[in-house]
């Protein structure tokens, strides 16, 4: 990806180029919750606009596929426009429970989750920038994403 950023040190980076949808997708791991069943995460995704093979024309085409693929009934907190790194932005702020998973030997529990993502378009890239934690822990992180989105440079 062509940009830089901060995020907590002793948290974890991974970066994943997806094959059948085109994207890059960097996972910031964060502290597990204190039920141990999910993980605080900064997820950056990258796409390229659909004229270059991607599968998106818009910013707004993103964020609305976003909303439209959320697990059922989630609750659309706040949809507001912003700016990141001096680009316009979509800012969209949802809360949901995340149903329980079935393995063999395993089943987890529902889990609230609340999200707050952020779209835009830069040089024909299509940017999701996403903080996703449990939604009674989401309150502890909120400002190290803040530091994230402000630290976020693009480079040529």
């Amino acid at each position: 990806l062509k940009l830089s950023f901060n995020y907590p040190r002793i948290w974890s980076l991974a970066e994943d180029k997806r094959k059948i949808e085109t994207y890059t997708q960097l996972t910031i791991k964060g502290p597990r919750n204190t039920d141990d069943t999910y993980t605080s995460a900064f997820v950056l995704r990258a796409y390229p606009v659909k004229k270059n093979g991607g599968r998106f024309e818009s910013a707004l085409q993103t964020k609305k596929n976003y909303t439209d693929h959320l697990y059922p009934d989630p609750k659309i907190l706040s949809d507001t426009a912003t700016r990141v790194s001096n680009v316009e932005a979509l800012d969209v702020s949802a809360a949901y429970v995340a149903p329980k998973s079935f393995f063999k030997g395993f089943v987890s529990k529902a889990i609230p989750v609340q999200q707050r993502s952020l779209f835009f378009e830069k040089d024909e890239i299509l940017y999701q920038v996403m903080y996703t934690a449990d939604q009674r822990e989401y309150p502890k992180y909120i400002e190290e994403f803040e530091h994230l989105l402000k630290s976020l440079r693009f480079n040529s």
